[in-house]
């Protein structure tokens, strides 16, 4: 009898890991991307709006030197104008494909906005050129400064791939084979300028663990994961890298 009854409940163990993980599989979009849907043409939170090849641009205009910032999973890019005091540079915040009203979130769809954001800035004229991501927008990030023409990189709250942060809060399933959604920092590895890696040491949305292995100097305080970017040593060693 109680065999019966351990092999029930085997099969209903086995029901269910399955399904849930059909369902993060197939759901995995809406468990990473979180779009304000507020349209481009509505924010006026900056001087000027660009576009090139449909990736959009929020820009206010410091010197000749400018910082390109990649913004987190939540929200929009306006939402980032306290990042104006971070430096003197051009800010220039890119808009993510699915966010502001336009098309559909994906890794395919964010990496085309670097791409297009790379070739945009060919034509500007900038002395020099920083990126800045935060959390899911450190690997686009990284993916510009593999473009080439970038001499610093700011990570705020990385991780080494997004599948590693998967296996993080999915322990049971193979994050690397259900994440279809690839985004990482490894190419890091190869870039030759500056990199500052900041981290908070109660994140428990990337854990600090997941940016060890990155290279650079690499500030840990602490903070969590939203709040990371209002920690006074974190905007104090920003501000002097972007110097």
């Amino acid at each position: 009898m109680w065999q019966e009854l351990l092999k029930q409940l085997l099969i209903g163990v086995i029901i269910v890991y399955v399904l849930f993980g059909a369902y993060l599989y197939f759901a995995q979009k809406s468990l990473i991307y979180f779009p304000d849907n507020t349209l481009h043409s509505e924010c006026h939170a900056f001087s000027e709006r660009a576009e090139h090849n449909n990736t959009r641009m929020y820009i206010e205009r410091g010197d000749d030197r400018v910082l390109v910032v990649y913004h987190g999973n939540a929200g929009r890019a306006c939402d980032r104008t306290y990042l104006s005091e971070f430096s003197e540079r051009t800010l220039v915040l890119v808009e993510y494909e699915g966010y502001a009203g336009q098309g559909v979130p994906s890794s395919n769809a964010h990496h085309q906005n670097v791409r297009d954001v790379h070739e945009w800035l060919l034509t500007q004229g900038f002395s020099d050129v920083a990126v800045l991501g935060e959390s899911l927008g450190t690997g686009l990030a990284a993916y510009h400064a593999s473009l080439g023409g970038v001499g610093r990189v700011v990570l705020v709250a990385p991780y080494t791939t997004l599948a590693a942060v998967a296996q993080h809060h999915y322990r049971v399933y193979p994050g690397r084979l259900l994440l279809r959604e690839q985004y990482s920092t490894e190419s890091l590895h190869s870039f030759d300028g500056d990199i500052l890696v900041v981290h908070g040491s109660t994140d428990n949305i990337i854990p600090a663990h997941l940016s060890e292995s990155l290279p650079g100097t690499r500030v840990i305080v602490e903070a969590g994961h939203n709040d990371l970017l209002h920690h006074s040593d974190v905007r104090k060693v920003i501000t002097e890298i972007l110097a």
